[in-house]
């Protein structure tokens, strides 16, 4: 049973069981669906010989090839599956396939047409465990289908014998022969063989019961158009032609690469590969390789045709065609032969003798196989190289292609100062230095068919060499260091080379020994400079490897000679460098002029004759010999070491230390044989030697040096400059010298750091650490704490040997973990630092040295960030303090546990404790919002306060310490607590249908939350819509109390924010003020606005036109007046606005001085776009000139003018 029935078996019982008692059930997880794979989408095969391959009639059939189908399917793989329901479907007719399942849990079965006899050559072997309906196809588990085992070995696969010799093949007697066969018979079910046309469709279904579902795909049962094609256009004479052809109808088996052998004889039959040239027209099928299918199911194959075989007669510019020949197709595909030159070069134009050359040869006529790197012997002398002076016959060079088709070939040769060496990479000899050096290349066919030779040439060069040493001038006990820079030398470029000292190249002489040879070694692989060594002595010299020179005690000349075999023009010579041999007189001194009696003591020993390593630091030994009682002096490559004696007979110390009062000085002499100390160079090739005394000079004196001695130092050089013994001494004072104090803030806030400074040379004690200064030396003291920020690792020397000491400390309200540099303080307060000196100049002991510092405290302040407060906003206090800011690194608090903060109101005048929080990191700003409420109770908690209209509310901060220091200094900031009367506004007095109008709200008390834009509703109606629209304004910004929102209009429906309106209406907008100022007088008020419907009014809509004097009777212009007659004043005005305006027309007369003489009105109102003339009658009663001034305004209580003042001169006559 497989997994798929176990489930429908437990699915059952599940459902059974619920039924009876209610239990909780997991689904089973859901199955895979499976997938069909085919080995073609396409197959049939061709009729051509398939070379056996278990066909009964020897020769295949159009359409005998085989199809593999596998289906995956974990749901059905495993010992206990069973075969599943596959089904091929043709031309409607449905035949279930029958399968078996692989190694790994596939499903396989083939398919073919019934009259095809093929069986696979490798199907996929069988698992093991055969169950169900599946047949057993590999009955003894060997991994080799039965049907393709030879079970009697007699060589014939059983499945084509015909044991009974009925006529028919055990594969189709299954039941006669069943002994031979095994179990042929089943094997044969797994090859379904249906009745098949050409060109029909197979559909392959698998019926997946987990998923339910049907998982399909076709293939096409027809042949297939081949195709033919070659691996390049042109061929050179003698290269392969490497043919493709693209053939699935050849695929006969999808289990093994399929192979078909070269036609036996020139047939021409079909299936056959054909080359035939324009010089060979014969039918060549019998010169090809085998057909090789490239993969087992690709239907591609190779086949090969090699030209230089001797029944190839190509030749060159031929035209080569290659035909392939299936059944019922021609196809072909040509190329040409042809010939090129070949190019040679050298990649260098210069060589020396320890390169290898590289020869490139760009030849596309050796190019002989596209499919592989073609090779030149060196045998073959194809390419040779020869030098003009030493081998002129030269040796072949073997040249490899530098890829598969590309034409281009490389080979390498080397040089050798002998005879010419010859293999695949050889040496060319060049003994006598420069010459030149060619390759040539004999092209047995050039582009024109002609045999040519092409060459390239370069240069080989020898070098000048030199000759160099280490140092100009050279001491007793040094070792000489010799280069040589030759590239002549270095004749093995991957070893190391080694010129023996029997060569004599290279030697030492002096001018009274020598020459002798050197050994010389070169610095590296392939670097063509070497180097050797040699010593001195002032007795005698001795031959090895590193010679001895013997030289004159008091000074020599010494010559280094190399031997150049070939310099650069290729002849011998000599090549010199001197050098001097002297001993220098040496030096010693301390490395101060002044020591104190606490101080360590630095001495320097300065000696030319001790630099024996130039590349090392070395060591200077004092060592004292208990055997001999002689004391010693070594330089070593390590400290201790004794590596080389300078002088091995002292009497006393090489070294000495001692003072006028210290006469026995040091170092004593030690029981036993020691190296008492040792002195160290201060670096590679100085010369120069220094030692810091293990301990300060009170200590190392036993007490017995003073103030004011004078310090001496003694060192016995072995070597003067002419060779003798001297004694040399150095000499300083002891002395003490008196600390300074510094800081660098005079005013320090709480939470800065301050630094201390000390200078006292005298705390210095070893000028090869950074020294500390003793805490009982220095102390901080404040009128709340005293420390000691000093010893180790505190107050720290700011480097080594400079007597310069710094510590930062602290300043704090606290100092909880009594750390010594932090000290607690007050502000406003005075800290005094002090230095007790235990050793000052003069001798003065315990010197006190002070210094001090103010604790920095400044004026704070408190404020509200208003005059006026609504009883239910929002109210911002801002406590500056900058001596709060005792970190400038994080924002700090002011916390209203600390009851530093109070707000209280004339309603609640206890009031409620704030925290503040600084603004910013580094501001001494802090700031804290608070609620004001004129309901229910203050709770400090949630920052509320409790107030009435009309109350003040006060703010108190008390201060820590003021600017003086005083401490608790209360500030205060007051402010007063009103509700707002609020005021309602249009942005215009008239609006047109198309308008957007803009309603402002100035409400004071409904910005109740500082940090919010806030919203309130006011309803606006119309003449046309009474009931009007609800309209929201949005407070214009956070914290300003003015709100502001839009409508438009429409001759529709109200809806949103739209109103209906009409050219005409009133509009009005309606806000209730809930908190009038007179609350709770007055519990709310209504506040309006209004604005008119209709065209725009213009600012000035009358246009006034010049006034006039008229005739009263006819109404003509006059030209001037008549004193005591009667005239009209005349002016036209024109309204210009679409609406009727009522005005107020003035006429105002003044005579020459300026002096108003006359003014009258008249009202009225013009109709909208018209134009009226005004008069008003005026009586002169005198002569003269008048300024006659016209206007329109509203009315004398709205004084608005309509238009702008017009004036006009007239004359008055008697």
């Amino acid at each position: 049973m497989n997994s798929k029935s176990l489930l429908s078996l437990s699915i059952g019982l599940i459902l059974l069981l619920s039924a009876l008692a209610i239990v909780p059930i997991t689904p089973a997880a859901a199955g895979t669906e499976g997938t069909i794979t085919v080995s073609s989408d396409q197959f049939y095969g061709a009729n051509v010989n398939a070379g056996g391959n278990g066909d009964p009639d020897a020769a295949a059939d159009p359409g005998e090839a085989l199809l593999q189908i596998t289906i995956n399917d974990p749901d059905i793989s495993g010992s206990s599956a069973t075969m599943p329901i596959v089904k091929a479907v043709v031309g409607g007719v449905e035949t279930t396939l029958t399968l078996y399942q692989t190694v790994g849990g596939s499903w396989v079965c083939f398919v073919s047409d019934n009259s095809s006899g093929l069986i696979p050559i490798n199907p996929p072997p069988q698992d093991t465990t055969v169950s169900g309906l599946e047949p057993d196809i590999d009955g003894d588990n060997d991994g080799i289908a039965d049907a393709l085992e030879d079970h009697d070995n007699d060589g014939i696969i059983n499945a084509w014998e015909d044991t009974d010799t009925d006529g028919v093949v055990a594969l189709y007697d299954a039941a006669g022969e069943a002994a031979a066969l095994g179990n042929t018979y089943n094997y044969s079910k797994i090859i379904n063989r249906l009745a098949l046309n050409p060109g029909d469709t197979i559909t392959i279904k698998y019926e997946d019961t987990d998923p339910p579902t049907v998982v399909e795909t076709t293939v096409t049962y027809d042949s297939t158009s081949a195709t033919v094609s070659i691996d390049r256009s042109e061929y050179p004479l003698n290269s392969k032609v490497i043919v493709t052809v693209e053939d699935p109808d050849l695929n006969f088996d999808p289990t093994t690469t399929e192979v078909r052998v070269a036609a036996g004889t020139a047939d021409g039959g079909a299936g056959s590969v054909e080359w035939s040239a324009t010089s060979d027209t014969t039918d060549n099928e019998t010169l090809s390789s085998d057909f090789k299918e490239t993969g087992p199911t690709t239907g591609v194959f190779k086949v090969k045709f090699d030209m230089s075989g001797a029944a190839f007669t190509e030749a060159l510019l031929d035209i080569i065609t290659i035909t392939y020949d299936p059944p019922g197709e021609n196809k072909s595909v040509t190329a040409s032969v042809k010939a090129y030159t070949g190019e040679i070069s050298l990649d260098a134009s210069e060589y020396k003798i320890s390169d290898t050359a590289t020869v490139t040869l760009v030849e596309p006529d050796l190019n002989l196989d596209s499919t592989s790197k073609d090779v030149i012997t060196a045998a073959s002398g194809t390419v040779k190289v020869t030098s003009s002076v030493d081998d002129t016959v030269g040796t072949g060079i073997k040249m490899t292609e530098t890829g598969e088709n590309t034409g281009v070939f490389e080979g390498t040769f080397k040089f050798v100062f002998g005879a010419t060496v010859a293999g695949d990479t050889p040496k060319i000899n060049v003994s006598s230095g420069p010459q030149d050096i060619t390759v040539k290349y004999a092209d047995a066919c050039s582009s024109t068919g002609s045999a040519v030779t092409v060459s390239a040439t370069a240069s080989f060069v020898t070098h000048t060499g030199t000759i160099e040493l280490d140092r100009s001038s050279y001491g007793p006990n040094m070792v000489a260091k010799v280069t040589v820079t030759d590239p002549d030398l270095n004749t093995n470029p991957s070893a190391q080379d080694r010129i023996d000292r029997s060569t004599n190249r290279v030697t030492v002489q002096s001018t009274v020994d020598g020459p002798r040879g050197i050994t010389i070694l070169e610095t590296g692989v392939d670097t063509g400079v070497f180097e050797g060594q040699f010593k001195f002595s002032t007795t005698a010299g001795a031959n090895a490897d590193i010679p001895t020179i013997q030289v004159s005690a008091g000074g020599d000349t010494i010559t280094v000679t190399y031997n150049d075999a070939l310099d650069e023009t290729g002849a011998a010579k000599t090549i010199t460098a001197k050098a001097t041999y002297r001993t220098s007189t040496g030096s010693v001194s301390f490395a101060k002029s002044s020591y104190a009696t606490s101080q360590k003591v630095k001495i320097v020993v300065t000696d030319p004759d001790l630099n024996l390593n130039t590349n090392a630091k070395a060591y200077l030994d004092i060592r004292y010999n208990a055997g001999t009682t002689n004391w010693e002096l070594y330089v070593s490559t390590t400290a201790g070491a004794c590596t080389t004696a300078i002088k091995t007979n002292y009497t006393s110390p090489p070294v000495f230390i001692y003072s006028s009062s210290w006469t026995t000085g040091w170092p004593t002499t030690p029981a036993a044989t020691a190296v008492v100390f040792s002195m160290t160079e201060t670096g590679a090739n100085t010369g120069e030697f220094y030692y810091v005394t293990a301990s300060d000079l009170n200590t190392l004196s036993g007490g017995a040096v003073n103030i004011g001695d004078t310090l001496y130092v003694q060192y016995i050089d072995a070597y003067n400059s002419v060779g003798s013994t001297q004694t040399l001494t150095g000499s300083a004072i002891v002395s003490a010298n008196t600390g300074t104090l510094e800081l660098d803030k005079d005013v320090a806030k709480v939470g800065e750091k301050v630094t201390i400074t000390l200078t006292d040379p005298d705390l210095n004690v070893d000028p090869t650490v950074k020294d500390n200064v003793p805490a009982a030396n220095i102390t901080v003291k404040s009128s709340q704490d005293t420390d000691n920020p000093g010893g180790a690792g505190v107050f720290v020397e700011t480097d080594k040997d400079t007597g310069v000491f710094k510590v930062q400390i602290t300043l704090d309200k606290t100092d909880a973990g009594d750390s010594a540099t932090v000290i607690k303080v007050k502000k406003g307060e005075t800290v005094t630092v002090k230095y007790t000196d235990p050793l000052a100049a003069g001798g003065v002991t315990n010197l006190a040295i002070s210094k001090t510092f103010t604790v920095y405290s400044s004026n704070g302040s408190v404020e509200f960030d208003k005059d006026t407060y609504s009883p239910v906003g929002k109210v911002k206090i801002t406590v500056t303090d900058p001596d709060v800011n005792e970190d400038s690194l994080t924002v700090e608090q002011i916390t209203a546990a600390s009851n530093r903060i109070r707000v209280y109101s004339t309603t609640d005048p206890t009031g409620i404790y704030v925290g503040v929080t600084e603004t910013d990191v580094d501001t001494g700003v802090f700031t804290a919002t608070i609620t004001l409420t004129d309901t229910g109770a203050s709770n400090q908690a949630a920052g509320i306060l409790r107030v009435s209209n009309g109350d003040s509310i006060v703010v108190t901060y008390k201060e820590e310490a003021d600017a003086s220091g005083t401490e608790n200094v209360v500030r205060m900031d007051s402010a007063q607590v009103w509700y707002t009367d609020a005021t309602l506004a249009f942005d215009k007095d008239t609006y047109t249908m198309d308008d957007t109008a803009i309603i402002t709200l100035t409400e004071p008390d409904k910005n109740q939350n500082t940090s919010i834009k806030e919203t309130v509703n006011i309803t606006v109606y119309s003449t046309s819509d009474p009931a009007g629209i609800t309209v929201t304004l949005v407070e214009t910004d956070v914290d300003t109390g003015v709100f502001e929102g839009s409508l438009t209009f429409t001759s529709g429906s109200s809806t949103g924010s739209i109103l209906k309106a009409a050219d005409g209406d009133t509009i009005t907008a309606v806000y209730t003020d809930d908190t009038p100022r007179d609350k709770p007088t007055i519990t709310s008020k209504k506040v309006t606005a209004t604005a008119k419907i209709g065209a725009a009014v213009p600012t000035l809509p009358i246009e006034a036109g010049a006034p006039a004097l008229t005739d009263p009777t006819t109404g003509e212009t006059l030209e001037t007046g008549k004193v005591g007659k009667s005239v009209m004043v005349s002016t036209e005005l024109s309204n210009t606005a679409s609406v009727d305006q009522d005005m107020l027309y003035i006429v105002q007369i003044k005579d020459a001085t300026g002096r108003v003489v006359y003014m009258s009105y008249i009202s009225g109102t013009v109709p909208a776009n018209r134009t009226f003339t005004f008069g008003i009658q005026w009586t002169p009663d005198s002569a003269g000139d008048y300024t006659v001034e016209v206007f329109a305004w509203k009315s004398w209580t709205e004084p608005t003018p309509l238009s702008e003042s017009v004036s006009q001169t007239v004359t008055v006559t008697e």
